[in-house]
């Protein structure tokens, strides 16, 4: 998404990307912002720092897809992950095994990345096995920096506009700047910082004390199972 001006007001909609159940039918279900478009040399960035072609905040399933597609159609592009492996609900999550959508004739409808996912991976699989696999699907993008054990902090704002993130990388803060930024976060914790309206729960239908039930994953181990 190009950067964020708040000044849009009703025309501005904050989407926030949720799964439903445990449907996880395609991979890039990133937030959506309508932003206006300002060439990137009208913006106040500090000219020793490097700009990205592209920011992608969140090392979910969501995120990776849009960074692994930005960086192949030759977009510099940075990822940005708080934790020390990649993959969210689907690794940390314990979400190790897929629904998925078949047609007809058996076919599978999701494409795209999520299709070179299911190629290797299956819809159940090892957590590790999918750490190790989200990473080399990183990696092997020239284009994309990936950053690990880096938490968002604050947006960089200059005249209601989004100019990029300061993070907190290893202990140490740093800023980075982007000519567009997706908020691959699981909260919208970007987009809310910088002052985009947003629901939480059910508010968007009149039912504000509802939300989403919290589902339970655990594992056991050297249990005899019986049959």
């Amino acid at each position: 998404m190009n950067m964020l001006n708040r000044n849009n007001g009703s025309r501005k909609k904050f989407l926030r990307c949720v799964s439903l159940g445990r449907k996880i039918t395609a991979l890039i279900l990133c937030l959506v912002l309508n932003l206006s478009l300002l060439p990137i040399e009208t913006r106040a960035v500090p000219t020793d720092n490097k700009v990205y072609d592209l920011i992608v905040i969140g090392g979910e399933p969501e995120g990776i897809a849009a960074a692994v597609s930005a960086a192949r159609q030759g977009l510099e592009t940075l990822l940005i992950e708080e934790g020390e492996v990649l993959g969210g609900l689907m690794t940390l999550g314990g979400l190790n095994f897929l629904d998925m959508s078949y047609g007809p004739q058996k076919e599978l409808l999701t494409r795209g990345i999520f299709a070179e996912f299911y190629e290797e991976m299956g819809n159940a699989f090892d957590l590790h096995a999918a750490e190790q696999y989200f990473l080399r699907l990183v990696e092997k993008e020239e284009k994309i920096d990936l950053k690990l054990g880096t938490t968002f902090v604050a947006p960089l704002l200059a005249q209601n506009t989004l100019l990029g993130v300061k993070v907190k990388e290893k202990g140490e803060s740093k800023a980075y700047y982007g000519a567009r930024l997706i908020d691959a976060t699981t909260d919208a914790d970007v987009a809310a910082a910088s002052g985009v309206p947003y629901t939480i729960g059910a508010e968007d239908y009149g039912r504000s004390e509802e939300t989403m039930g919290v589902t339970l994953v655990f594992r056991v181990k050297d249990v005899n199972w019986p049959y």
